[in-house]
């Protein structure tokens, strides 16, 4: 790569990087804050309904997709074709078509009777109707995904939360229980699907092409399956729990998970959205790979170690003053589970990385072997043993061991060592070390009268943290600064 191109492909990804966090800052805020509000309105086992519900409605969202709209990112500008795009809307859109008729007809009354809940058969059906919605958002935010453009998105995003949220609120202080949850997903996607057609200009033409959808279908399978495997990893200690300890349980232990996810996926899901394209645009240059994959992990676990240790910290008093009381099974797990995300910080971007240099065929494997081997057995007896606690600390140790293979990878393809990685993140240990201790002595001495004096003392720790990592990582905020300001000055 040539040094005008990198310097090219360096300030796209900074400028992609900047608007997507602005996304899932609007996204990720507006939708933890209005999760917060049901959760005071509503009862545990509302939450734990939907998350039986998901289970079954997500991992067949993964299946939808079929990885077609990965494989186009990937896919060189130089092999990449307007059929392709076509190709991959009709097939989503009949798989999307489909995979709803199988929902509503068979999976539904299923899973209504696999938890002998029979609320969920039509829960389930109104959850999968973003399904039908899906493929017509889908392709334009590929397109502006392949662009690196992320400004559209980020105000795409912003509306529909805030719309669907409001819309969540509203029935949910006239009683509607559950469903106003279920609404969410649907409006969520109803509001965006125009928003990005405005924002991309495409209509998709009427044309099918096999041999297209085997160029495409090459990679998406891989994508898809491993896809697949990633939900089933991440989702069946909600299945578990679901079937062996019941709703309310369920719905302590998902809104611990709710906001551990929000607060580090959402924030890991800005670099991997981000990097993916890049990656892929760098797939034969393995040092400025092994170079930007230790600045995901650097800038990522500067944004994720000290929220979770605030997490750790305050766990207590969040429960008791934002909450209430009627969540406090939520509280061990919450703690537990904020560990796992920092250990999952510390594989930063890998699966883009293989993704990014075409080989999803390595990651399908690598999860497929972990979710069958570590993962289904760890949360089984931890389960057993622990309940919502010791599902969490499984998550953690099928976490550490995922982390663990994927790091031997990142060695073996870019050159990435142990001690890089560990180099990586000790600015933001040390950051979240003295949050810690800030926010354990303001405990200690001040404990908060409600969720003002939660918010102050989490501020005050903040505070803290940032004058640590701030003066540690300066110099490379500065630079990538420069980097941004003149794409920032244009606006664009």
């Amino acid at each position: 790569m040539s040094r005008a191109a990198e310097s090219a492909l360096r300030t796209r990804v900074l400028h992609g990087a900047a608007w997507n966090l602005v996304a899932t800052l609007a996204r990720g805020g507006a939708g933890l804050a209005v999760k917060l509000v049901l959760a005071r309105l509503l009862l545990p086992e509302h939450f734990g309904l939907v998350g039986m519900a998901t289970v079954f409605t997500g991992f067949v969202t993964t299946l939808t997709e079929l990885g077609l709209g990965a494989a186009l990112i990937q896919r060189r500008d130089d092999r990449l074709e307007a059929i392709h795009f076509d190709v991959a809307f009709w097939t989503t859109l009949a798989s999307g078509v489909l995979m709803f008729v199988a929902m509503a007809l068979v999976v539904a009354p299923f899973a209504a009777g696999f938890y002998d809940e029979p609320l969920l058969e039509p829960l389930t059906v109104v959850l999968s109707v973003p399904l039908l919605l899906q493929p017509f958002a889908l392709l334009y935010r590929i397109q502006l995904m392949r662009d690196i453009e992320f400004r559209a998105i980020a105000t795409v995003e912003a509306v529909s939360v805030l719309a669907a949220g409001t819309c969540a609120v509203t029935l949910a202080l006239a009683g509607a229980g559950v469903w106003s949850i279920a609404c969410q997903s649907i409006l969520g996607t109803l509001v965006s699907i125009p928003l990005l057609r405005r924002a991309r200009p495409w209509a998709p033409r009427a044309r099918f092409s096999l041999n297209a959808l085997r160029e495409i279908m090459g990679f998406g399978v891989y994508v898809a399956g491993n896809n697949v495997f990633t939900f089933l990893a991440g989702n069946i200690d909600y299945l578990l729990i679901g079937k062996l300890l019941g709703s309310k349980a369920l719905g302590a232990y998902s809104l611990a998970f709710i906001l551990v996810d929000t607060l580090r996926n959402r924030l890991i899901r800005v670099l991997d959205g981000v990097m993916y394209p890049a990656y892929s645009r760098m797939q034969d240059d393995p040092e400025h790979l092994r170079r930007y994959y230790l600045t995901s992990i650097r800038f990522g676990a500067a944004a994720v170690f000290p929220l979770m240790t605030a997490l750790i910290v305050f766990a207590g008093a969040f429960i008791d003053h934002v909450v209430g009381a009627k969540w406090a099974e939520a509280e061990a797990p919450l703690r537990i589970l904020a560990v796992s995300a920092m250990v999952y910080c510390l594989g930063g971007t890998s699966a883009s990385v293989l993704r990014g240099i075409g080989r999803p065929d390595l990651h399908f494997r690598i999860y497929v072997l972990k979710t069958l081997l570590i993962t289904v057995p760890a949360l089984v007896v931890g389960i057993r043993l622990g309940g919502v606690n010791g599902a969490a600390v499984a998550v953690v140790l099928h976490l550490a061991a995922s982390r663990m293979i994927f790091q031997h990878y990142m060695r073996r393809f870019i050159g990435v060592t142990e001690r890089d990685v560990l180099g990586a993140v000790l600015p933001a240990a040390i950051g979240s070390a003295a949050l810690a201790l800030v926010g354990g002595l303001q405990l200690a001495l001040f404990p908060p009268a409600g969720p003002a004096g939660v918010v102050a003392q989490g501020a005050a720790s903040g505070a803290a943290y940032a004058l640590i990592v701030g003066g540690v990582l300066r110099a490379e905020l500065r630079a990538a600064w420069v980097d941004l300001r003149p794409r920032v000055a244009d606006g664009g």
